[in-house]
């Protein structure tokens, strides 16, 4: 046998190497651990503190016990999204971290953005426009977490290359098949489109109601939830983004 080969299989059998490798995997382990514990309470804190802020706080109907006005109805209804939109949130985002811990810092601080989103979403649930851009930035956010996803673990996209370009690739890649891995993660982006259509719609020149807006956003949401859980047709996702657009362009060029 060769000095080199020799070396080569005393280094992969060094008994202190490998505890030394295993000591950095165990400390990795437990650091995601703790970031995934921190998330889930700040979790629990924005959804009671945003929530119970709103109710008590900020809602004059409650204190003075009588029937909300109509404001005050959009109100509960935007209200009542935020909370759906950040429970959807919670309970997929810890069986994602299970799958794949928080190791690098950049998705545990994207985390911590977010998850302080859902309480500006729900101290904005009183406002419109405010309120679904909001939710536009939120799914920004989302967008950027799968691309650090798939940069941590490329392997779930069944790829070695981490690049920003071969991701796009694969997310285009993917209209042709619904069951292709990066199919949820194109899902995401058709979202944050039909999102970002429902807020234009909202302008003064539109003037979509608020009441449509909040019944389209809710309806986007579980569809979304849906195709995350089942992976619809990229036709399914993407028809109705294209079909508000052109009413968008059209409503604007030819206003009622």
């Amino acid at each position: 046998m060769s000095a080199a080969s020799s070396g080569i299989k005393d280094e992969t059998e060094n008994p202190l190497a490998r505890t030394h490798a295993d000591a950095l995997e165990a400390e990795a382990n437990e650091r995601s651990r703790i970031r995934a514990d921190f998330i889930q309470r700040i979790f629990a804190v924005v959804v009671s503190v945003g929530f119970a802020t709103q109710l008590i706080h900020q809602m004059d109907w409650v204190n003075e016990k009588r029937s909300p006005s109509d404001l005050e109805f959009q109100h509960i209804i935007y209200l009542i999204i935020g909370l759906v939109l950040t429970i959807q949130s919670w309970e997929h985002y810890f069986t994602k971290i299970e799958r794949r811990p928080l190791k690098r810092e950049s998705r545990f601080y994207l985390d911590i953005i977010i998850v302080f989103s859902y309480l500006i979403l729900m101290t904005f649930s009183a406002f419109v426009r405010p309120f679904l851009l909001t939710v536009c930035w939120i799914f920004f956010l989302y967008t950027i977490w799968d691309f650090l996803s798939f940069r941590d673990y490329p392997d779930q996209l069944k790829s070695k290359d981490t690049r920003l370009r071969n991701y796009l690739k694969l997310l285009i890649s993917s209209t042709r098949n619904k069951r292709a891995p990066a199919k949820k993660k194109l899902s995401t982006i058709i979202a944050l489109l039909w999102f970002a259509e429902i807020y234009v719609a909202t302008d003064d020149s539109t003037g979509l109601s608020p009441y449509w807006a909040a019944a389209t956003v809710l309806g986007g949401l579980i569809v979304y939830r849906a195709d995350q859980n089942h992976q619809y047709n990229s036709l399914v996702m993407i028809l109705p983004v294209l079909t508000g657009a052109i009413l968008l362009v059209i409503t604007h060029i030819f206003p009622l």
